[in-house]
């Protein structure tokens, strides 16, 4: 069972995603559906499942049988079989397959700073994976009922 701040911190960050969410176009409702039927189990502290040099990326732990009902198999098969022609040292063909979006235009309101910052919502395999920022992302650094959805600019990944 989580403790209280593990649990009220993650209570704020699912508070957040659907702030977001719900101001995102009808083509990403999947995403807030995701988020309402619990698929965040868990928030991982800032840098723990960091993205390159992102260190105020922040991941999430998913529920298993939440994860079953959204994930796109065929997306995460693709990527599969791609990872398996690479460990046997056969040349792909192909590009990789696409299994990261990286959605951007997202800000919220910086206590710290008293301007919106840019928040950026990644995407793997069909589910919410995380998201980051410039600056730490937390209840005592962010707004998160003061979120704006900008020019939304998807960036596709493998």
């Amino acid at each position: 069972m989580l403790g209280w701040r593990k649990r009220e911190r993650t209570l704020w960050f699912k508070a957040l995603l659907i702030a977001i969410l719900e101001q995102l176009p009808s083509e990403y409702a999947s995403l807030l559906n995701q988020v309402r039927d619990g698929i965040v189990g868990g928030v991982a502290k800032p840098g723990r499942m960091s993205v390159g040099t992102h260190p105020n990326y922040i991941g999430f732990w998913y529920d298993p049988a939440v994860v079953r009902r959204y994930e796109d198999q065929d997306r995460r098969a693709a990527y599969d079989e791609f990872l398996d022609r690479i460990e046997a040292r056969e040349t792909p063909v192909e590009e990789p397959p696409v299994t990261m979006l990286i959605l951007r235009g997202i800000s919220a309101y910086s206590y710290e700073k008293s301007e919106y910052v840019e928040i950026d919502l990644v995407v793997a395999h069909g589910l919410v994976a995380g998201l980051d920022s410039t600056v730490p992302m937390g209840p005592r650094t962010i707004d998160n009922t003061r979120v704006v959805i900008g020019q939304l600019v998807v960036q596709e990944r493998s």
